[in-house]
């Protein structure tokens, strides 16, 4: 044949070029997150997220393909700084969604401001993010807001006195929290007579925090803690020592731990999110759905956070496949529970949410 039409050969190598010139672009997506160690759920819900919405961008033929490669840093900011500087100088993801807590994101932005091509995704995170060289993204208001919003229903609540306890490792988040908080309880009235910081938790540490709760006079606890310290808190305050004031949570805390690590102890604590269990809206109950199929349980609020930063990525290749290179001045998109708009050095508009819980589920007040 082919000495017989050359032209053939040629005419067939011509369109095996145009094919491969069609074959969609993959774009990779790295997932950095404290996947195993205390902070475990948090991370674990959010990659549930991504991978269910990698795949679900993959499978609607958007022109491009996303590939995840899955790290783990171990709950450490000198491993989350080496992913980061792994990914990013070898060039080795497009874009990173993680670093979600404030400890390791304060580590890896430094790290990953030295490429500054390469753009970072914070499902989680809602306090303010020091001076950085990174496109930077959020998806959830300040965390200020939280703390505002329980201190209004504390006080509606008849309560006048509070303590407040932060976690010193996710400080970032945690001091916004109680800062919002105490700020605006004062405002209206009532007065914070205890800070308390508070590092990993177990079950020592949580007695020598409950014994200072204990000789505290105040009427109630604000906690800005994960869902698993929460918990462990709650079983020792309300178990073990019958005190039963009333206890006001972030949105750190909105975890399935919280109700599995707290159980009964757990009953009548209100928190603030943004992420509703139970919203109506159609793309959030096929989410739902989806994910009930995957994973065999109910989506966290990471999770939900997490297939929502994915949502972003796609907005974000839909304006430009330079991602990293073609800044955006404003981004507006359609998240699972409504509206998400994010601005350049400005704070995501996004709705708070209060939910107590109530038989072992996160009921909205």
């Amino acid at each position: 044949m082919s000495a017989r039409n050359p032209g053939g050969l040629l005419s067939a190598a011509v369109l095996l070029l145009l094919l491969a010139g069609c074959a969609p672009q993959t774009h990779t997506i790295g997932f950095i997150g404290s996947l195993t160690g205390v902070r475990a759920d948090l991370a674990v819900a959010v990659r549930d997220g991504v991978q269910l919405g990698t795949d679900h961008i993959n499978q609607a033929d958007r022109g491009y393909r996303l590939q995840l490669q899955i790290l783990d840093d171990g709950y450490s900011a000198t491993a989350a700084a080496a992913l980061a500087t792994e990914l990013a100088a070898a060039g080795r993801a497009d874009i990173i969604i993680g670093f979600l807590t404030s400890g390791m994101l304060q580590a890896a932005l430094h790290t990953a401001g030295q490429h500054p091509g390469i753009p970072v995704i914070s499902p989680t995170i809602s306090g303010r993010v020091p001076d950085h060289q990174v496109l930077f993204f959020q998806l959830i208001g300040a965390a200020r807001q939280q703390g505002q919003q329980l201190a209004e229903q504390a006080f509606a609540d008849g309560v006048r006195s509070a303590a407040v306890v932060r976690d010193s490792g996710n400080l970032m988040y945690t001091a916004e929290v109680a800062q919002g908080f105490s700020e605006r309880f004062a405002q209206l009235g009532g007065h914070t007579v205890l800070v308390l910081s508070q590092g990993e938790f177990d079950f020592s540490a949580s007695r020598r925090l409950v014994k200072y709760l204990q000789e505290s006079d105040h009427d109630a606890l604000v906690a800005a803690l994960s869902g698993v310290d929460l918990g462990v808190l709650a079983q020792e305050l309300r178990l073990q020592h019958g005190d039963e004031r009333p206890v006001y949570a972030g949105m750190w805390a909105f975890t399935p731990e919280l109700l599995t690590q707290g159980g009964r102890a757990a009953e009548g604590i209100i928190l603030s999110s943004a992420v509703d269990p139970d919203y109506p809206g159609d793309a959030y109950r096929e989410f739902q759905a989806a994910f009930r199929e995957r994973y065999n349980t109910e989506p966290a609020f990471g999770a939900v956070l997490g297939y929502e930063a994915v949502l972003l990525v796609d907005q974000l290749l839909h304006r430009s496949t330079r991602i990293g290179r073609d800044v955006p001045e404003t981004i507006e998109f359609s998240g699972l529970q409504g509206r998400i708009r994010w601005e350049p050095g400005g704070e995501v508009q996004r709705d708070y949410f209060l939910f107590r819980v109530s038989e072992g589920r996160f009921a909205r007040l």
